[in-house]
């Protein structure tokens, strides 16, 4: 009984995980967005960054989705 007590606390304290998703950040705009953008095909390549990772992670690093394809 104990280890299923052990089972159930541990399935109900882990987080569900999204996988990565790859963005195209600017780094002077800080904008960011999915590489099937516009704007991220038009930007200059001193600009971009490639970003792998959580939304929330570039929320976190002072950057903002795009308006346009609001990732």
């Amino acid at each position: 009984s104990s280890d299923l007590d052990a089972a159930r606390a541990f399935i109900g304290s882990t987080q569900p995980t999204t996988p990565p998703q790859t963005y195209i950040a600017n780094k002077k705009s800080k904008a960011f967005h999915l590489p099937i953008c516009s704007g991220a095909q038009g930007m200059k390549e001193e600009n971009k960054i490639v970003y792998v990772g959580s939304r929330e992670e570039l929320i976190a690093q002072g950057y903002h989705p795009c308006q346009n394809c609001n990732p």
